[in-house]
């Protein structure tokens, strides 16, 4: 009984007893000896363990799996003994034993047979003919020759080239490399191959510089890359003049919006600032703040906005026309300018900012007097409704109107109105105005100044569209609220000219505030109820 150990030799895994174990160890320590340290060895020693499976595989079959101390003196004898080549320095071809037979009374296999491989070496385009000028002994070139004759006069060339590139194998290793030219593949054969590509190779570098093919590739890749270079340069030229045009042109159109808006009022960019043009931007922002303060403020705008506008009009320009300025003086006192705009905008924004510290509220109520337990509520009709206006939209119900009164300005808010359960038995209407201030004082004032009108005739409540401001008074994010508050059993019909003004009115039958016009309604313990659908 003998003790099997597993190896992998060359990717191949085998069961090798120990007698041949340390036998086939022996032998390839002395081939590492042997080739330490000289050119190529990785690929020396690869090569011969790729011959060394190749021949230990070829003595394996289903009966026997274990490789034997005969296995591998059957691959050393083909491949030779390290010291057999140590002195074979002259370049001698080993031609003992170059056939089949017996060393040692042991049995081996030549390694002097040719097989039909493609060269990889000498290939066009796979290598075909090469192979099989090596295997014939032939020139490569009378094959190639013949298959052109083959393809131009039958045909059938091309056809059984393709197949001959499918069937035959590339050789790919040296040993391959030895096989196809009918050499021994032992370890000098194996060493002299390796080393002749080694050589072959570094010439093939050391002459390319003195190559006509390199000089020939110097001088077009030169060329080429002159050709390329001036393609690049004045494709960036190209795009440098784009670039610069539209810089300009978008420069210019924001110019012309802004100034135009500023100026005219209206303009393609900035959109229908104001529907009329006797009034400048100035006027408007003084219903807002001191007209000073608006004067200057839009000096600073323009100039944050107008600066780097201007930038982008002279960067576009120097992209056009190249010429020496003093650009850095130039771009330092620029932003200089631009700084102290931006700094004096944030001193008119909190300076303005704390004017509205402080809200306060001021209410009133009134009795609403009817000669039946019926109201019908409509909103009248506005003496600015044939007036120039602009709306500002601030959020829900906080829609303002700038409208045109004898040659001026005046700011109208929209009041918003809510329905509600009264404890009393007459309805009441409670007008709450709101207002914000630097201080409480300020606020109140601005509470109590603010102008709203309404009208009670008969069973018909009428109240203004708008309310205003008091006279020469700010805009201080005033704010009226009106409340119905009915007694249980009144009823109410809102006419359909209090669709935008009725504001989070609860009912009994969740309907949106907007939609609960057009009907009649009536006060029950839990609230609004539709009584009829009557629209007259």
């Amino acid at each position: 009984m003998k003790k099997t150990i597993k190896i992998n030799i060359s990717g191949q895994v085998f069961n090798i007893d120990e007698d041949a174990y340390d036998r086939l160890s022996i032998y390839l320590d002395k081939l590492h000896l042997r080739y330490n340290g000289t050119q190529g060895e990785s690929e020396i020693l690869a090569d011969i363990e790729s011959r060394i499976t190749e021949i230990i595989h070829s003595r394996i079959d289903n009966d026997k799996q274990v490789i034997s101390i005969d296995d591998v003196d059957a691959a050393i004898a083909i491949l030779g003994e390290p010291e057999d080549f140590a002195e074979m320095e002259d370049g001698e071809e080993e031609n003992s034993e170059a056939k089949s037979g017996e060393r040692n009374g042991r049995k081996y296999y030549s390694g002097g047979r040719k097989r039909l491989y493609r060269d990889p070496d000498n290939q066009v385009v796979g290598g075909v003919c090469g192979g099989a000028g090596e295997y014939f002994g032939i020139d490569p070139v009378i094959i190639r020759v013949l298959f052109v004759i083959a393809v131009l006069l039958w045909g059938t060339g091309l056809l059984i080239y393709v197949l001959l590139w499918i069937a035959i194998p590339e050789a790919k290793t040296t040993a391959e490399k030895l096989e196809m030219k009918g050499e021994r593949i032992n370890v000098n054969n194996i060493e002299k191959a390796i080393r002749h590509e080694y050589e072959g190779v570094k010439e093939n570098i050391k002459n390319i510089p003195n190559s006509q093919a390199y000089k020939r590739t110097r001088t077009g890749m030169s060329s080429f890359g002159r050709i390329v270079a001036h393609i690049f340069i004045t494709f960036f030229k190209i795009i440098g003049i784009i670039i610069g045009a539209s810089f300009i042109l978008a420069g210019v159109a924001l110019l012309i919006g802004i100034i135009g808006g500023v100026l005219a009022g209206q303009t393609w960019l900035m959109g229908d600032l104001m529907d009329w043009n006797e009034f400048n931007l100035s006027q408007v922002l003084g219903l807002f703040v001191d007209e000073s303060v608006a004067i200057l403020a839009i000096i600073c705008v323009l100039l944050v906005i107008g600066l780097p506008i201007l930038g982008l009009i002279y960067g576009g320009v120097k992209m056009l026309f190249p010429f020496r300025a003093h650009d850095r003086a130039i771009g330092f006192s620029s932003f200089g300018i631009w700084v102290f705009a931006l700094i004096l905008l944030a001193i008119f924004a909190l300076t303005e900012g704390v004017k509205y510290n402080e809200v306060e509220r001021v209410a009133e109520n009134i009795e609403l007097e009817t000669p039946t337990n019926k109201l019908y509520f409509m909103v009248g009709q506005s003496d600015y409704q044939d007036a120039d206006f602009v709306n500002l939209d601030f959020g829900y119900h906080r829609e303002l109107r700038i409208a045109e009164d004898n040659r001026d300005l005046i700011i109208l808010g929209m009041p918003v109105v809510d329905i509600v359960k009264s404890s009393n038995e007459q309805p009441e209407l409670r007008i709450r105005k709101e207002s914000r201030g630097v201080n409480d004082v300020a606020a109140e004032r601005f509470a109590k100044r603010i102008q709203f009108g309404y009208t009670i005739r008969d069973s018909f409540l009428i109240i203004d569209p708008y309310f205003r401001l008091g006279e020469e008074e700010k805009w201080r994010s005033q704010e009226l609220e009106l409340v119905l508050s009915l007694p249980v059993g009144y009823r109410i019909f809102l006419d359909e000219s209090a669709r935008e003004y009725l504001s989070g009115v609860d009912n009994q039958d969740k309907i949106w505030s907007k939609r609960m016009v057009g009907q009649e309604w009536i006060m029950e313990e839990n609230g609004l109820k539709r009584f009829s659908t009557n629209t007259d």
